[in-house]
């Protein structure tokens, strides 16, 4: 099992013998969206993603590296997070990450 902080310690080895992309290539492509949705017209849009490209939109957007722990109750795997974006462009959480439309 790989651990998160493990892929962030040795991102090299894991990236290389997991064949796993780059942090810089998500960095990359996060940008890309955040540019999409600030440009956007749409009142609503859905990003769906795997939790490596969320940590770090998460970091884009929110200006944090805190790990951002909502209710997992129902299990770790497809959490639904609500951001909002002010006429500014500044991104505010308004629901963390959580499982609750699993249960």
């Amino acid at each position: 099992i790989i651990e998160q902080n493990q892929i962030k310690e040795y991102p090299e080895i894991f990236i290389e013998k997991y064949e796993m992309e780059s942090f810089a290539n998500i960095r990359e492509r996060a940008n890309k969206i955040n540019e999409l949705l600030e440009n956007s017209d749409k009142e609503r849009i859905i990003v769906v993603s795997h939790g490596g490209f969320i940590i770090n939109f998460n970091e884009l957007i929110l200006n944090t590296s805190d790990t951002i722990i909502g209710n997992m109750s129902n299990g770790k795997n497809c959490h639904i997070s609500y951001y909002q974006v002010n006429e500014k462009n500044k991104w505010k959480l308004i629901c963390a990450p959580n499982t609750l439309h699993l249960g």
